[in-house]
């Protein structure tokens, strides 16, 4: 396996620990004292993060033998290794999306012309037209504070993966 794919991996297991974090820590835990918008937008959050989960391993599994630093998997569509502590997937058409994995710091990071989404196990910040959200993922009372914020820059991010990369899903069938 290349050393891009393990990177792909370690942000995969970074999504999946966060993950984990929001349904320990506010979904799961005394229910009947979180509101119930905070549970849905937990919820939303969670399944968002499964999503780019499944599409970084959709994207390792693409690479695993993959040599060089700087890989096609379709057109407008790359996997370089910026050095031993960062990978990035960059999509230049239709829309320009950038993936980055740090691993040094266990980081997944999104950015597009409309915004910019940041995940770590204890970090989740969302920066949009104007807007900066930053949540600690654990912290249910975060999510009742900063509801609508959090609710309309995720919105956007959820419209732009599925926009921008469920053509992905035809590159991994070569």
């Amino acid at each position: 396996m290349s050393s891009m794919a393990l990177a792909f991996k370690r942000g995969i297991d970074t999504l999946r620990n966060t993950m984990s974090v929001i349904r320990t820590e506010v979904i799961e835990i005394r229910r009947s004292e979180v509101d119930a918008r905070v549970l849905s937008l937990a919820a939303r959050l969670v399944v968002f993060l499964e999503k780019l989960a499944s599409i970084l391993e959709l994207i390792s599994r693409r690479i695993s033998g993959a040599e060089g630093k700087i890989v096609q998997i379709a057109p407008y569509t790359y996997v370089f290794q910026v050095n031993e502590r960062e990978v990035v997937f960059m999509r230049t058409r239709a829309e320009h999306l950038v993936i980055a994995i740090n691993t040094a710091e266990n980081i997944v990071s999104i950015k597009s012309r409309r915004g910019e989404l940041e995940v770590s196990t204890g970090l989740i910040r969302i920066k949009t037209r104007g807007v900066s959200v930053t949540i600690n993922p654990a912290e249910r009372e975060q999510y009742r504070e900063k509801l609508s914020e959090i609710k309309n820059t995720l919105r956007i991010f959820e419209n732009s993966l599925h926009r921008k990369l469920s053509s992905l899903a035809k590159i991994g069938k070569k």
